[in-house]
């Protein structure tokens, strides 16, 4: 399932429910579309390690993850998996990919609080603010960045944690329009295109 550069540590028990967790996208994949049908064979790569490689930027301070766009769980439901004394949030809106997430999070016995819900509408009344964003191939980083700053104006320590594809510095400079903000960045494992980035310290502009 994970390509020898991966970089993160799996344990045995984790590695055994990610598996579980493919038979299932496999399973649903042909009643659902959760993941594009291109994709599916070479899930291991493009879905599951690409979305494990984040948890090596999560620090063992971190008690609660919110992943935004869920989908069929990437990333939040994988790093649930390998990160499970975290609190994990996902957010999808698309109710069918909620039941399927469910499922997984019963079948693997991992605990994870699933809301069938807008991004914004859980960026408007959250009750318990997350330490870290975490989003894959969802919005522009300048979208996120204005769905995320009421959190921001509450817990300005707010982190978010992002997979990006080619056009990250586009959209690096677009939100920097808008806000300040420092980023860290590094290449991603599973797409030379690809790169994970970290913003923190996220002010609004006036």
């Amino acid at each position: 399932m994970w390509p020898d550069n991966l970089g993160v540590d799996v344990s045995r028990e984790s590695l055994e429910k990610l598996e579980q967790y493919q038979v299932l996208l496999f399973k649903w994949q042909k009643a659902i579309n959760l993941v594009s049908p291109k994709t599916l064979q070479e899930s291991g790569v493009r879905h599951f390690a690409d979305s494990a490689q984040l948890s090596k930027y999560v620090g063992d301070d971190v008690r609660h993850i919110m992943d935004w766009g869920s989908g069929a769980g990437f990333p939040g439901a994988v790093l649930a998996i390998m990160r499970p004394k975290i609190e994990f949030t996902l957010v999808e809106s698309d109710e069918r990919k909620c039941q399927f997430i469910r499922t997984v999070s019963r079948e693997t016995s991992t605990t994870m609080r699933i809301e069938n819900c807008r991004i914004e509408d859980i960026a408007d009344g959250c009750d318990d603010i997350p330490d870290i964003i975490t989003a894959r191939a969802l919005k522009s980083v300048k979208v996120l960045l204005s769905y995320a700053y009421p959190l921001i104006e509450q817990a300005p320590a707010i982190r978010l944690l992002l997979l990006k594809g080619e056009n990250v510095e586009e959209e690096l400079e677009e939100a920097l329009d808008v806000y300040d903000f420092s980023v860290e960045r590094w290449p991603s494992v599973t797409n030379p295109l690809a790169s994970v980035i970290l913003i923190s310290d996220i002010i609004l502009k006036v």
